[in-house]
């Protein structure tokens, strides 16, 4: 994990800094020993983050993937069973139509108009 180890300075703590001499400043070694292990822990820093950044893409992806795969299943199931429910109820309409014709020469061979 990444973490700021010194807060960014205020615009009038950086006023003041400025105005004031250049022995009151603090040095550069009260954050680091010297330029180059300060350089070197940046760009340690920095390499340590795209790597965190990378993984992090790659778990993304890893997920992404998963997420999709479910999905798919789910709109395959759920199409399934929208396709079963339209053809019983296809067959329930043809039954009661069936049924609807017998009535119907069965009212008309009795005598019924």
């Amino acid at each position: 994990m990444i973490k700021q180890t010194r807060k960014k300075p205020s615009k009038s703590e950086l006023r003041s800094s400025a105005a004031a001499p250049s022995s009151s400043r603090p040095s550069s070694d009260s954050f680091s020993s010297s330029p180059s292990v300060s350089s070197f822990d940046k760009t340690g820093r920095l390499e340590e983050a795209q790597l965190e950044l990378a993984g992090c893409e790659d778990t993304l992806r890893r997920e992404e993937v998963k997420v999709d795969a479910v999905r798919r299943r789910v709109l395959k199931n759920v199409m399934e069973e929208r396709l079963r429910a339209l053809g019983d109820m296809g067959k329930g309409l043809e039954r009661a139509a069936q049924r609807g014709l017998v009535e119907l020469q069965t009212y008309l061979s009795e005598g019924g108009e």
